[in-house]
């Protein structure tokens, strides 16, 4: 994995609104229709501001992870990698520091059951099943 001027970022609001339009692009390239708006990048959630994070190369965001606290721990909303740097292993890395960063607690995630590349990534990494809703599996990793 070239991890070469590639840094973590926490993502603040400030940052986030930053580079809005480069998380814009890589949102859209990797969730179509499911795709968010500024307003949900922006929104409030309990500590996303705190928890979620940004990838960066020279400045540039080429991937991120919004994540919030919740009651059992914390909630992984999105992760997304830019298109150019997919197959780098970025994702788990990207992934592992949000873990690392959530100590003992669990980490819920829900994904697209025809997603099947993500469902493969997260089990790979140590994600189990907790309960299928309609096209979506809702999948949990415990804290170390």
């Amino acid at each position: 994995m070239e991890l070469d001027n590639i840094e973590i970022k926490t993502a603040s609001k400030d940052l986030i609104s930053k580079h809005i339009e480069e998380l814009l692009i890589i949102d859209r390239s990797c969730f179509d229709n499911e795709s968010w708006t500024e307003d949900a990048f922006l929104s409030e959630l309990p500590l996303k501001f705190e928890k979620s994070m940004l990838l960066m190369k020279n400045d540039s965001v080429i991937g991120y992870a919004i994540v919030s606290q919740k009651a059992e721990g914390a909630h992984l909303h999105r992760l997304a990698i830019s298109k150019d740097f997919v197959l780098q292993r970025l994702g788990e890395y990207l992934l592992e520091t949000i873990i690392k960063s959530i100590g003992r607690k669990s980490l819920t995630l829900k994904v697209n059951t025809f997603n099947t590349g993500a469902v493969i990534f997260y089990l790979k990494l140590g994600f189990l099943f907790v309960e299928k809703n309609g096209n979506y599996y809702k999948m949990k990793k415990d804290g170390a």
